[in-house]
């Protein structure tokens, strides 16, 4: 039997074993992944189903309520809703714990309707007291970015759901209530401050009165925000106020504290700040000890990507530079970063009117143009550009705080090749994303981009149903869409590239399966893996070398540290290149 003849017969075979949301694999490559994504499903979904047969047994409400919590924390749903069904067939009592734990697991996946209805329902039934364990998930959906900014509009804005958030916990857990406010809940409300609206912070912490004072953590929040608006006076502040309460200087904060001095040209402070950040890290590193797990700093910065900042922040002060570009209001009124139209009346500031015409400046100046969808913190794209000055990029990242981050690098290593969109896709390429209709084109024109990463996106959970389902589930996020497809292709030039990083076999199946099924993939793009459609690779860290082109970079970013830190080596890999009328393999 002639080789192609065995290799389409091998294919057939294997499609007639297994299918993922209804698509079979073609290829052995893929035979192996869709296997080991079901593998791993059928094994959760069988010992939660043993779980569940043991607290139908037992009939005690604690048992059923610690199910339902490890089920929600696998993102079984259906699991959690099969278990409530069994309680109110065997009349087992219902409780306040009961609420919570259903609240959480609806909040945890985006079901911020299904989530409500639960907590009137406990009101309706008089089942209480509900306290932080059933408002604080709530409060964490509402501002959640994969949630929130999906289903933004211009009339419901980020900053609007913080305010709900706010309304809600004030509502429900006031300090003359049975159970006030945790710090904890507070702590999530900063960090939705943090992400979309910084300036809020202050008159957030003062709603909540607290004779003893608010906790170090929550002061430390509060300090970032401050960082985020350039507002040192007040970050110092906080941390003094932290210190006096007895908390050990944190090294990451007091890090962000010196860049705010350093990016406002107050370098004697920076530099005073920068050393006592420089000593915390050494003695934590001398000490081997990290507040909360393994080589972590508190609030989750790895100590690699730490020492890469000071590095940073040593070299802009020992060469007394001034930031170009900089300005009293920093990042909000910053032409190196473009806000959506919806955006400028929720942060009470006047964005740059000027960033615009640097964006498009920099497409139109006959220069390779490269776009990272969710740059987060930015040390990926920084490497890229610092490294290839001759190229541009583009980070598209929503989340204020991340912004900022991304900016304050951009100052501190005086890039011009680099112009960051604090927005969702959907606003920078248009159409349709999480249901949303975009009207606009989109920021970017059309065939203006040579690449397009996207790397580490949210992982999406899937139980086994949504699998073995025929078509591909409603939650798959909107990067997880075909829109996100259609903006991608609608902005690509001629042989431009499509490249996607996860480290998710969940998230790299169902990306195989979405483009293989988008019907303007078949024509425009080609596989680099061919048949296979993606690599299976472990993580490299290295220094970025000059000599690399841009789309083979591994440069550490706080992703690729953070899950090689969790024990997550694997990455698989996905690169695509479009070409108009090709004959290449689309078998993949």
């Amino acid at each position: 039997m002639a080789p192609r003849t065995m290799r389409r017969v091998s294919i057939l075979t294997l499609s007639r074993t297994v299918t993922l949301f209804g698509c079979s694999p073609a290829s052995s490559e893929q035979h192996e992944l869709f296997s080991a994504v079901l593998r791993k499903a059928r094994d959760s979904d069988s010992k939660g189903r043993a779980s569940l047969r043991k607290a139908i047994k037992r009939r005690k409400p604690n048992v059923y309520n610690a199910f339902m919590r490890d089920a929600s924390n696998r993102g079984s749903i259906s699991l959690v809703e099969e278990a409530v069904a069994c309680m109110r067939r065997d009349c087992v009592e219902e409780n306040a714990w009961t609420a919570a734990v259903r609240i959480n697991a609806y909040s945890r996946v985006g079901r911020l309707e299904e989530a409500q209805k639960v907590l009137k329902e406990a009101d309706r039934r008089e089942i209480g007291p509900i306290g932080n364990a059933a408002i604080a998930p709530l409060v964490r959906c509402l501002m959640e970015p994969r949630f929130s900014i999906d289903k933004s509009t211009n009339e419901e804005h980020p900053v609007a759901r913080i305010q709900e958030a706010l309304q809600l916990v004030h509502a429900r857990l006031s300090d003359n209530s049975v159970e006030p406010a945790s710090y904890r809940t507070i702590n999530t409300l900063l960090r939705g401050c943090k992400r979309w609206a910084p300036h809020l912070a202050p008159s957030l912490l003062s709603s909540f009165h607290r004779a003893e004072g608010h906790h170090p953590s929550s002061l430390a929040l509060a300090a970032e925000c401050a960082c985020v608006v350039l507002d040192t006076t007040r970050a110092v502040g906080l941390l003094q106020e932290m210190v006096a309460r007895g908390a050990p200087a944190d090294a990451a904060l007091l890090t962000e504290i010196a860049m705010a001095h350093a990016l406002c040209g107050e370098l004697r402070e920076a530099s005073t700040i920068f050393t006592r950040a420089s000593e915390a890290t050494a003695s934590i590193e001398s000490n081997g000890n990290c507040s909360n797990a393994g080589h972590f700093m508190r609030r989750g910065m790895p100590q690699e990507l730490l020492r890469k900042h000071h590095s940073l922040l040593a070299r802009f002060l020992q060469e007394d530079g001034c930031c170009a570009g900089m300005s009293e209001q920093g990042v909000l009124s910053s032409h190196l970063v473009s806000y959506p139209e919806y955006a400028k009346d929720c942060y009470g500031r006047i964005v740059s009117s000027s960033a615009q015409e640097h964006l498009h400046a920099l497409i139109h100046t006959n220069r390779r143009v490269c776009v990272e969808v969710g740059a987060g913190s930015g040390d990926w794209l920084i490497a890229q550009a610092a490294a290839h000055p001759q190229v541009v990029w583009i980070a598209v990242e929503p989340q204020l705080d991340r912004v900022h981050q991304i900016w304050s690098k951009v100052a501190l290593n005086r890039l011009t090749n680099v112009h960051v969109c604090a927005m969702s896709a959907a606003d920078v390429f248009g159409g349709e994303y999480g249901g949303r209709s975009n009207t606009t084109q989109g920021w970017l024109p059309e065939h203006s981009v040579d690449e397009v990463h996207m790397r580490f996106p949210y992982p999406v959970s899937f139980e086994l149903p949504d699998l073995l389902a025929p078509k591909l589930p409603m939650n798959c996020g909107a990067l997880g869409s075909g829109n996100f497809l259609d903006g991608a292709l609608r902005v690509l030039r001629p042989r431009g590239a499509l490249h996607i990083v996860t480290s998710e076999e969940s998230y790299c199946a169902l990306m195989l399966v979405l483009l293989r099924q988008h019907p303007a993939v078949l024509d425009r793009l080609v596989s680099r893996y061919g048949q296979a459609g993606f690599s299976r690779v472990p993580p490299v860290h290295r220094q970025f070398s000059k000599r690399s082109p841009p789309s083979t970079a591994t440069e550490l970013s706080f992703f690729d540290a953070a899950l090689t830190a969790g024990g997550h080596m694997e990455r698989y890999v996905l690169q695509f290149d479009q070409f108009e009328n090709s004959d290449g393999n689309r078998e993949f």
